[in-house]
């Protein structure tokens, strides 16, 4: 199980799995900018986690954006 307070180090499907529904604040991310199926699967989770009011901050290449937008638009 996921504790406060402490910085895991993995990969990130399998962490998400271990992360209580609306348990968290904020997601800060800098995903690899062409996996646009990245930013589709980080929306869906994101969702999932965030507490009412949780904000996503996710990094992406200007010339992603395009695909990125789309991709992340179940957050807007």
């Amino acid at each position: 199980m996921i504790s406060i307070d402490t910085i895991y180090q993995g990969d990130a499907r399998e962490l998400i799995t271990q992360v209580k529904d609306e348990s968290i604040d904020l997601v800060y991310t800098d995903p690899v900018y062409d996996r646009i199926e990245d930013y589709d699967w980080l929306s869906r989770e994101a969702n999932r986690v965030l507490k009412p009011g949780g904000v996503c901050l996710v990094y992406a290449g200007i010339g992603y954006l395009h695909e990125v937008i789309p991709a992340m638009n179940i957050l807007l």
